[in-house]
Formats: structure tokens, sequence, C-alpha cells
């Protein structure tokens, strides 16, 4: 850990580090720097991409958690843990104008957030506000007693901040207690029932702009669909059989009724998952199933799994594509955050574990 680096304090780019940030008070009138923040290196050192100061600022909060961050902001002293992957919204969500990136949400949320669900409204609230300039993210954000998918996207191009239509639209999820939701870069939010507030939270504005855009009818009597309706469909071969083999490996007992074209958002898991089981899923190549890509001619003499960058590669014009495994030749790092209610602020045996 290194504790050298404080809020919004400058610093070079380079390999993939963490930084363990205090707790702190800050003093009335504080404002919070938006700086740019590089969401990955690709395993290079691009010091063209170094945080520097936007002009941009908002409210600094009278007292900030301690947290650990990377890319990303990771997890919390009140055990609030994020992952992050990207997702495919549609095209037209692009915004240049936003003033927040999800890496700039994850900082917030790790910030000021007591809770899951306090952090998932925070984060909607300040992109609405303040705009989103990605296409399309999701965030995996849990605490002691609850885990969501977090699904955002822009407003659009035209979209200016002061304007009285969303700077973005959101919409979680809660993962069943027992279960296990996986998204692979590709939204994994399907039909939303927006008077279950118990297990849906979103921003304002959803159903509104699907209409306006002639994607989506009440009238038509279909249930809001959020990754039919707002996002784009999940690639087979690069998202869902990632998904599927997740769900296969911590619930063998469905297996074989799991589709890969129509998976559920979570499923149940047979039996207890362990950290280690978590790390050895992401170094997983399909190995013993039917994608096994050690089995095949690609795999060469020594049944090698890995295959190089390029998925996709052309035929006697037909385009085929090699089934993407979980885990990958340009995998930079792998974060798997763990929060234990025996180690919250409010047990008796835990604490503020980050503040020291």
């Amino acid at each position: 850990m290194d504790e050298r680096v404080g809020e919004n304090e400058l610093r070079k780019p380079g390999n993939h580090e963490i930084y363990k940030v205090p707790a702190k008070d800050w003093p009335a009138g504080s404002m919070w720097d938006i700086v740019t923040l590089p969401q990955y290196t690709d395993g290079y050192q691009r010091h063209e991409v170094a945080e520097k100061p936007t002009g941009r600022q908002i409210p600094q909060a009278e007292y900030t958690f301690g947290h650990i961050r990377g890319h990303f902001g990771y997890i919390s002293e009140n055990q609030v843990a994020i992952g992050e992957t990207t997702i495919g919204g549609r095209p037209e969500f692009a915004n240049a104008n936003g003033w927040f990136e999800v890496v700039h949400l994850t900082m917030l949320a790790m910030e000021r957030g007591t809770s899951a669900r306090q952090a998932i409204q925070l984060m909607g609230d300040k992109a609405v506000k303040h705009g989103y300039s990605d296409s399309g993210e999701m965030l995996s954000v849990a605490d002691t007693k609850e885990a969501w998918v977090f699904e955002i996207v822009g407003p659009g191009p035209l979209w200016e901040k002061g304007s009285n239509e969303p700077g973005a639209y959101w919409i979680a999820q809660r993962v069943p207690d027992g279960q296990v939701a996986v998204s692979a870069n590709s939204s994994v939010i399907r039909e939303v029932d927006f008077d279950d507030h118990e297990n849906f939270m979103y921003g304002p504005g959803i159903l509104e702009y699907a209409a306006e855009k002639g994607w989506y009818s009440s009238a038509s009597g279909e249930q809001f669909n959020w990754r039919k309706h707002f996002c784009a469909r999940m690639r087979d071969d690069y998202s869902a059989k990632r998904v599927w083999r997740v769900f296969t490996l911590i619930s063998p007992s469905l297996a074989g009724s799991l589709v890969e074209s129509d998976l559920p958002f979570s499923a149940p898991v047979d039996k207890k998952i362990s950290v280690a089981d978590v790390f050895a899923m992401h170094r997983d190549h399909s190995e013993g199933s039917k994608y096994d890509g050690s089995k095949s001619l690609t795999a060469g003499p020594w049944n090698n799994p890995r295959r190089i960058e390029g998925y996709t590669w052309k035929v006697d014009g037909k385009t085929y594509e090699w089934h993407r495994a979980i885990s990958l030749t340009r995998c930079e790092h792998v974060c798997v955050g763990q929060v234990c209610a025996w180690n919250s602020p409010e047990s008796p045996t835990g604490g503020p574990c980050l503040r020291s």
C-alpha cells in the first residue's frame, strides 16, 4: 500500500498501482477537483493520460471515508466494494460534455457512500446532474448485506450541463441472496419492475427517453427491457460464453439447462464460494467444457488454450470468431473485493480498518 497520495493529488501514470487513501475532514468551502483519470493502461506507461485538472469542480464533502483505489475506487472502510466492466450502450448515448466518467463515480462512492444502496444513489444523482461522458459501463456494488449490478449510459451528444434533461440514464438491480450475477462486457439487466424498490433502483427519464426515441412504447403491453431498449445485445462468443462459464462453475447442477443466448440475470450457487474460487475463475480457459480451447487443432501440439489478439478472421468471405475465455493474454490485473460482516464498522470486533 502507498499512503503518499491524498485526495485529488496529481500523480504520474504508470504500471498498475494501488493506493490507500486515508479518511479526512475537509474545511468548509472545499471543492472536489474533477481531474482526467485514465481507466486503463494496456500494460504500458502512457504519460499522455496523466491526471490533469479540468477546471471543473463540485463541493467537497465535510468528511471523506478511507478507501483503497487504483484505476477505480475498490473498497472503503465502510466495506462498500466495487468492480467494473464496460458494456455496450447504444451509440446514441455517447456524450463529450459530461463531467464524469465511471472512474470519477467510483471514487465518489468510496469517499461518501456508507452502503451499496447509498453509493449507487450517489453515483446516479451526480451523473444525472453533471453529465456522464461514457457510452456504457457496469459496476458491481456490494456491502456486507447486499450486492447490486449498476449500469449507466450517457445522455446523448446534444446534452449540455444546465439543461432540464438527465445527464445520464442508469438502473441497478439487486442480486438475490445466495446467487451470483456476472457481467462480461455486456448489459445483464433485462426486464425492470419500476414498482419494486427493494430490488431495483433507477434514475429519472428512462421510459420517457425510450419513448421519444421510438425504442419502447408502454402501449404495446411489453415490459420494459433495459438491455433490449437501452443497450447492445449480448454477443455470444465475446460475452455470453463467459457468463455461461461462471454459472456452470458456481452451479454445476444447472449446467445442462443453461442456454448461452438466454441466460438469467443471476444463478444460485450449489455451494459456498471462496475468494480462492473467484480467483480460479479469473484464470479459467473453459477447461473441461465444450468450449475448452486446449482440445482443438488451434491449440497446437502443446494444447495451449490461449489465443492471440484479433478475435475474428475471415475464410472464403465468412467471418469466424474465437470463443473468448474468461482469462486472456492482455488481462492487466484482477481485483477481487471481499466484504465481511464481522469486520464492518458496526460490528463489535470490526472497525474502521482503513483509517489507520
